[in-house]
């Protein structure tokens, strides 16, 4: 049987707090700068999500793969200092709002550098507005529908944006060009139509690119070549047609390549073919 209530297992400063009871024991901790459960215990922390609208010195949360469920309370707004914050793998919602509540609440935590809220049960859009400091965005495996918002381009800092498994719709908005220091995309298993942007070739610093089981079409773009990083660009189970690119060739870190089960035609080309890297590739219908 798994703790009810909230328990934190670690808490700041390199100095180890163990403390069990209520949610209103959280008030105990106000003055630490980092908090982590002891998830994974027995089945991990049940109940609701506490408040820390009093933890105005917290710089890192640390709630993932427990079993809170609920709604994440609006009053995390308030924690200004907060750099990374991880509610991965519970059974959280959003509630009635047509946003996701938590993601627009943090727009005001201007030092949030990491935010993992992957698997969980959270809908709605996307907000417009998210902590441009981001570096590590993940919000894979939830329920999130609407369109991939064009500001995102705004978040410049960003190296990992996870985005797969959910129910987003519409294309992928050129404006990720402005992504100079992303390193990895994923967006697979969602609803994604339209064609790749041309502009994506624009991303220097992309070195995983994965958009599979989508409805993407059209054909793959050209200027995928000038992305000198890449190492696995993943595409298959969509509905593009066209040749294999052959500037995919100049592609010299490319380790994983899958086409498959698109409506490609033509044959593999050569300067790929020959790719030095090339561990896995996978065109055929």
């Amino acid at each position: 049987m798994g703790f009810k209530g909230f328990v934190i297992g670690s808490i700041g400063n390199g100095d180890s707090v163990v403390s069990a009871g209520t949610a209103g024991a959280i008030d105990v901790v106000a003055g630490f700068d980092a908090v982590a459960t002891a998830n994974g215990t027995s089945g991990g922390i049940t109940g609701s999500f506490a408040t820390f609208a009093n933890c105005t010195h917290l710089r890192k949360l640390g709630l993932e793969e427990n079993r809170l469920s609920g709604a994440v309370p609006s009053d995390l707004r308030r924690l200004s200092n907060l750099q990374r914050l991880s509610l991965s793998s519970n059974q959280l919602v959003s509630g009635s709002s047509v946003t996701i509540p938590i993601l627009a609440a943090l727009h005001n935590c201007t030092k949030l550098n990491i935010l993992l809220i992957h698997d969980n049960y959270l809908s709605g859009y996307l907000p417009e507005q998210l902590p441009t400091n981001l570096s590590w965005l993940s919000v894979d495996g939830n329920r999130i529908t609407g369109r991939i918002p064009s500001s995102f381009a705004n978040l410049t800092n960003l190296r990992d944006l996870y985005m797969s498994s959910n129910l987003l719709t519409g294309r992928i908005p050129s404006s990720l060009r402005s992504l100079g220091n992303l390193q990895r995309l994923f967006l697979d298993n969602n609803k994604l139509k339209g064609s790749i942007p041309r502009e994506i070739g624009e991303m220097k610093s992309l070195g995983e690119l994965s958009a599979s089981h989508n409805m993407l079409t059209g054909q793959i773009p050209d200027t995928i070549g000038r992305l000198q990083q890449l190492t696995h660009l993943v595409l298959n189970n969509n509905q593009l047609s066209g040749n294999v690119p052959a500037s995919l060739g100049k592609c010299y870190n490319l380790q994983l390549l899958d086409l498959s089960n698109n409506q490609l035609r033509g044959r593999i080309p050569n300067e790929v073919a020959s790719l030095p890297n090339l561990q896995f590739c996978l065109i055929c219908p």
